[in-house]
């Protein structure tokens, strides 16, 4: 099985979800690259460079399907992002000639948009912390060997609704009251839409809320973040809490702010969505196995 790896993510994040993608699809020979048109560091680039192949090399490489990571994007609309037009190019290239793309969180918002006309719409709040899905098809192959409850790590201002994916004719597989939608598929599987993020490790969404205690710390973010819900147990609430504390007061007594207490809280990080998102990637792979190779019609 060959899969080719779009990895749209920030510079930060580039390593972090090349390997978290690698481990999800072990066993299949993977080829990543990313597009020119997003701005990169030198540091990054030069990763890039090393270790990322053109996507004219990609496509001469002939894979079997595509995976497309997520992206922060710096503007709500998303038809301003350096990445949209090429994104389009790619998913017209891949839907005739490869037997099934998976895209996850942004990238189904960008496809569900121009494919299926389907605005994202934002959230009352953001959803941020791991939770159980329910499998509202338990007959589909994605759906194959699941546990009754599936948890999955979500951390996004804007869903596509349940409706919305409806309206579109897809399947929807996966779904939880709070955080909405995970999983979709058209109906031939050549499509597969995630909006949560699967690939994460347990230190994924503690990394988040550290950035985002910093940012308020350095007076760019005006309220203090809410710790992710279900990422830690009990006793690393209270570390957290205590911590949350103690930099609201240094920074309003204009002090120096304590350090985030990272090693210690990721002794009580729970990575519960784990088993369950290497099965679904495992269905995917099995199935893509079964498809129609549209190169061959």
């Amino acid at each position: 099985m060959k899969i080719a790896l779009l990895n749209m993510m920030p510079d930060a994040a580039l390593k972090a979800t090349d390997k978290q993608f690698t481990h999800l699809l072990a066993g299949a020979e993977l080829k990543c690259f990313t597009f020119p048109e997003i701005e990169r560091s030198d540091e990054a680039a030069a990763y890039i460079s090393e270790n990322y192949q053109t996507e004219e090399q990609v496509r001469a490489w002939g894979p079997d399907a595509l995976v497309i990571t997520g992206a922060n994007v710096s503007d709500p609309d998303l038809e301003k992002q350096a990445f949209w037009d090429p994104l389009k190019i790619t998913m017209d290239w891949a839907q005739k000639n490869t037997r099934s793309t998976l895209c996850s969180c942004l990238a189904s918002h960008a496809v569900m948009q121009f494919r299926y006309h389907k605005k994202r719409k934002p959230l009352p709040r953001k959803i941020w912390g791991v939770y159980d899905h329910r499998t509202l098809m338990p007959e589909h192959p994605l759906a194959a060997d699941l546990p009754a409850l599936v948890p999955v790590p979500q951390s996004r201002h804007n869903e596509v609704t349940a409706g919305q994916f409806m309206d579109a004719k897809l399947d929807v597989i996966l779904i939880h009251t709070h955080a909405r939608v995970h999983l979709a598929a058209n109906k031939d599987n050549s499509l597969v839409l995630m909006q949560g993020h699967p690939e994460y490790d347990g230190v994924s969404l503690l990394k988040e809320y550290k950035r985002e205690v910093g940012l308020f710390a350095a007076g760019q973010r005006e309220d203090f973040p809410p710790i992710p819900d279900n990422i830690v147990d009990d006793a690393g609430v209270e570390l957290l809490i205590a911590h949350g504390k103690m930099v609201a007061g240094a920074t309003k007594a204009d002090q120096e702010v304590p350090a985030f207490p990272e090693a210690e809280v990721t002794e009580h990080l729970h990575e519960s969505w784990k088993p369950a998102a290497e099965q679904v990637f495992a269905n995917w792979v099995e199935l893509v196995k079964r498809l129609p190779d549209p190169r061959n019609a």
